[in-house]
């Protein structure tokens, strides 16, 4: 028998999950990490995750895995993991083979990490490769200095700081082609799915942010604000949220005004959820939808098959249901009226409920 949630337990849930929902990111000059609203940038948390304990160098990037936050140190050539309150768990140390870490990102059910350095026994310009539990799976050769990496869900994509080259590369970590070689320095990706491209934050002149066609490579964006930036994000409110050595920003790209509203420097911006994974998430640890806000389509993707998907409005009425059997499916959703819902995922008697917004 199919079992659904109630309209009581959609409205407990989306009260609980999107109270914790955050944009992390590394501030270096302070050695902390801070949390900001993903709505509109403003902060939260000013002290979420004390680094200076732990000898920080320059912590670089911020990464969840299930129930755990991971963050490379690109001077003391590790990752340290913590859970979702900012408590100290483990450290994948330099003994592993890490020199030079950069930018990490969940691609294809694994975690790949940009590398530089050959000291430490690590493999010099290349992407390593770890399991969802730390275990070492291996690395690829990039030739460049990689900087960051993203997945779009069908693929990877990497920026180079030598050759100023954005590239996309398959799972296996087979180069396909070359985006663009027009950006000086290009440290953050982030993937926009709605429009099928990626923002960039440049760190040397012409600095700024940056968006390209994925398919054409065509520059659809750039904005100078006067400073050399190291990551950017998407807000919910639709504005970008630039960071750098100046502090942090805020993009609008239709007036091109922006507003620099922290002073502290600051490193790369991720979107974390503190609502720790429930025992059925736990079960579907590779579950992810994205893009997210979305517009058109709305990407499933599970580690094992699901056989159906409901979509449900915040009354508790369904609006999308669909009986398959895979592990994953694009559903459009350019006739739903904007707003936020939430989305079950059945298998079996497991069950996963998130939420998503659509613009």
């Amino acid at each position: 028998m199919t079992k659904f949630y109630t309209l009581s337990v959609f409205l407990l849930y989306f009260t609980f999950s999107f109270s914790q929902e955050r944009i992390a990111v590394a501030q270096s000059s302070r050695d902390v990490v801070i949390l900001l609203d993903p709505n509109d940038g403003s902060l939260i948390d000013n002290d979420f995750i004390d680094l200076t304990a732990f000898g920080a160098g320059t912590p670089k990037d911020i990464l969840q895995v299930s129930n755990e936050l991971w963050i490379t140190d690109q001077i003391e050539d590790r990752i340290d993991r913590f859970d979702l309150t900012g408590s100290y768990i483990s450290t994948i140390d330099s003994s592993v083979g890490l020199d030079n870490v950069r930018g990490l990102a969940s691609v294809n059910g694994e975690v790949w990490v940009c590398n530089a350095g050959t000291n430490n026994g690590a493999p010099g310009n290349a992407i390593i490769r770890f399991d969802t539990a730390g275990n070492l799976l291996g690395n690829f050769s990039t030739t460049n200095s990689p900087f960051d990496v993203v997945d779009t869900g069908t693929e990877a994509i990497i920026g180079f700081i030598n050759t100023d080259s954005i590239e996309r590369f398959d799972y296996s970590g087979n180069s396909l082609s070359v985006i663009t070689t027009t950006v000086d320095f290009p440290q953050q990706i982030q993937y926009n799915e709605t429009d099928v491209s990626i923002y960039v934050a440049a760190f040397s002149a012409p600095r700024g942010v940056y968006e390209f066609n994925i398919p054409s490579g065509n520059q659809d964006y750039y904005l100078d604000i006067g400073v050399s930036l190291r990551g950017i994000i998407e807000l919910d409110n639709g504005n970008l949220l630039a960071s750098g050595g100046s502090g942090l920003y805020t993009v609008n790209t239709t007036t091109n005004a922006f507003t620099n509203f922290n002073t502290e420097s600051s490193q790369y911006l991720s979107r974390v959820n503190l609502t720790p994974l429930s025992v059925e998430e736990d079960t579907l640890l590779s579950f992810s939808i994205h893009p997210n806000p979305a517009t058109d389509d709305l990407n499933l993707t599970a580690n094992i098959n699901f056989t159906n998907i409901r979509i449900s409005n915040l009354l508790g009425q369904n609006v999308f249901e669909l009986n398959t059997d895979s592990k994953t499916e694009r559903i459009d959703i350019s006739n739903l009226k904007a707003g936020v819902y939430m989305l079950s995922v059945q298998n079996e008697n497991r069950s996963v409920v998130k939420k998503f917004v659509k613009k």
